[in-house]
């Protein structure tokens, strides 16, 4: 299980739970849908849970990058508590 929070943003404080893959970006098809991120791009990153707690987080080249502990990123494994970046918006994943 992935319980990911907003902790920088206009939606501090949000929090989502997943069981499964998921996509965060401005496009209303995505799980995390952070539209209000004029920084972001429409399919910016992808969560990716391969076994209950191995959690990948992958960039979808998008246009400003996203970070993780302040260096651009393609592609980087995850642990519980991390903090990453997308466009503008500032993420904690916890792993269970």
């Amino acid at each position: 299980m992935i319980k990911l929070e907003v902790i920088g943003g206009p939606q501090d404080g949000k929090e989502y739970k997943f069981g499964k893959s998921f996509v965060i970006g401005r496009d209303k098809t995505c799980e995390v849908s952070i539209a209000y991120d004029k920084f972001s791009s429409r399919m910016h990153a992808e969560i990716i849970l391969k076994e209950p707690n191995k959690v990948t987080l992958k960039d979808l080249k998008s246009t400003n990058g996203t970070f993780f502990n302040n260096e651009q990123i393609e592609e980087v494994e995850l642990k519980d508590k991390d903090i990453f970046r997308a466009g503008r918006t500032l993420f904690r994943i916890n792993i269970y």
